[in-house]
């Protein structure tokens, strides 16, 4: 993505970083259950203002703005966003299904999520099904923010007016206005925030029935000063929920920044023990896909052995047969080629055959 250039002025935006801010947020709504079909339509996103933590702007107050202006709707609408576990992205198995349609409506983001037939997907499917399982959250990335002060409050608002949902996750993450949230790293590691849940104005994920719709149910408004609550027993009240303590925001965000400092050392460090085997040309797009896809530095060897397998150049294989294995034999380079990268990138391994391998070491005997 290009960098975004603000125009002049006292309300001008802080210049926003190359890499757009990737965040998170968590949100717990009614929804729609089909068992037939596998899906669930489910309410993502209301705009409304929650507290965030971005590297170039630090602890902020963040509105989305919701128009259809604002909002690039076409990964969500491509078929293809993924349905995740907790915004988790380093397995295949943490791709719970997909969302098949999106939309915004009245200042709010609905999607329609279908939901694997896979074994290991069946029990978070029951758990949403049985209503258990309430809350998602809409990974996205902000483009661009424009900060404006509340007469009401005297803090800056910033408010994002250009921004992009790409995925969509089930998270057990507990409702509450006031929960703190996790900063984002230098790197682009996602910030979560908690925006307010919505009333059930409907029942609690109920299983859709097209042959016997259910009819709503007549109800009394609330006059303005009272708060409306359902309880399954009325001759008891319901226990008042035990709110967990914000945790430190500093703590939090330095724990973060040095998690994040050791993942891109051991990044660099499987790197430079690659470096004399790989092409230099191709190291920065392995190290800048690393850093933005959070990879550890065992799936970095693992994409540096890969890449040495597949670009290394063939040899000729001899027109003369010979009674035993040769010295140019395929099989015997590539996994001469082999035993190199885990020599150099695994210290402690002790290399296997004849010491074939030392040739690919960076130098020859």
């Amino acid at each position: 993505m290009s960098e975004t250039t603000e125009p002049g002025g006292s309300d001008a935006a802080p210049a926003t970083p190359a890499m757009p801010i990737v965040a998170q947020r968590a949100l717990a709504a009614p929804a729609t259950v089909d068992r037939a079909a596998r899906t669930v339509e489910v309410v993502w996103s209301t705009g409304a203002r929650a507290r965030n933590f971005v590297p170039a702007l630090g602890l902020i107050t963040e509105e989305l703005e919701m128009s259809p202006n604002a909002v690039r709707m076409e990964a969500l609408r491509s078929g293809q966003a993924p349905v995740l576990n907790t915004h988790r992205r380093g397995d295949a198995r943490d791709v719970l299904g997909r969302v098949t349609a999106a939309r915004l409506e009245r200042g709010r983001g609905y999607a329609t999520l279908q939901f694997s037939t896979a074994a290991d997907v069946e029990p978070v499917w029951q758990r949403i099904a049985d209503g258990t399982l309430r809350a998602v959250s809409v990974g996205y990335r902000v483009h661009r923010y424009e900060p404006r002060p509340d007469a009401a409050t005297g803090e800056t608002v910033h408010r994002a007016v250009d921004w992009e949902p790409f995925e969509i996750s089930v998270v057990p993450v507990p409702v509450d206005r006031d929960a703190a949230v996790r900063g984002e790293a230098q790197q682009g590691a996602p910030a979560v925030a908690i925006e307010p849940a919505l009333p059930d104005e409907e029942p609690i994920m109920p299983e859709t029935t097209p042959e016997t719709p259910a009819a709503p149910a007549p109800s009394a408004p609330p006059s303005p000063t009272q708060e409306t609550t359902v309880t399954t027993t009325p001759s008891a009240p319901a226990p008042e929920p035990t709110r967990a303590a914000a945790p430190d925001l500093d703590a939090v965000r330095a724990e973060g920044q040095r998690a994040e400092r050791e993942r891109i050392a051991g990044i660099d460090a499987a790197i430079e023990a690659a470096g004399a085997l790989v092409s230099a040309d191709r190291i920065p797009p392995i190290r800048s896909e690393a850093v933005e896809r959070g990879w550890s530095a065992d799936q970095v060897r693992r994409a540096l052995f890969d890449l040495l397998v597949t670009t290394a150049p063939k040899p000729s294989v001899p027109a003369r047969p010979e009674s035993g294995p040769g010295h140019d034999d395929p099989a015997m380079l590539i996994d001469a080629m082999a035993e190199a990268l885990a020599t150099r990138s695994m210290p402690g391994y002790q290399p296997q055959g004849n010491g074939r391998h030392a040739e690919f070491m960076g130098w020859r005997p």
